[in-house]
């Protein structure tokens, strides 16, 4: 087994990433977000500030706004196991699905609280990049701070 990551060289930038890896991380986001069926005014406002910031205003709060709008509208029709898979894939490198992972726990304990069933998307998801469970454990003790 190996050890689990170094956090502290996992920092992400969206506004470094091309295209379909930014639109992967967003996508991530909003997924653990909608995991327990709904999105708190909180997490959308953690969304909406860490996709701004993380893009340096390149993505502004409009723009962001009328992205999960437009998930939303949709997000029944998917299944969660090919979407994340496709995140995946378009997330090759594993410092990257590290930091997306930490970014979606981030979004998720925005409202106070990790449910049941983020923890458990959360853990699929880690599991779907293929990362360790310390990773996963990792990753959700620094959302969490």
């Amino acid at each position: 087994m190996e050890p689990p990551m170094a956090y502290e060289t996992t920092e992400l930038s969206l506004a470094s990433l091309e295209l379909p890896k930014l639109e992967a991380c967003v996508e991530l986001m909003f997924l653990v977000a909608y995991a327990d069926g709904k999105i708190e005014p909180s997490e959308r406002e953690v969304f909406r500030k860490h996709v701004e910031e993380a893009t340096h205003g390149q993505i502004g709060a409009g723009l962001v706004q009328a992205v999960l709008r437009h998930v939303e509208s949709f997000v029944h029709q998917w299944d969660r196991t090919q979407r994340i898979q496709s995140i995946a894939v378009r997330l090759s490198d594993q410092r990257v699905r590290m930091a997306a992972l930490e970014l979606a726990a981030r979004v998720a304990v925005a409202d106070g609280q990790l449910t049941a069933d983020e923890t458990a998307f959360l853990a699929h998801t880690g599991a779907a990049f293929e990362l360790s469970q310390a990773d996963i454990s990792q990753a959700l003790a620094v959302a969490q701070r």
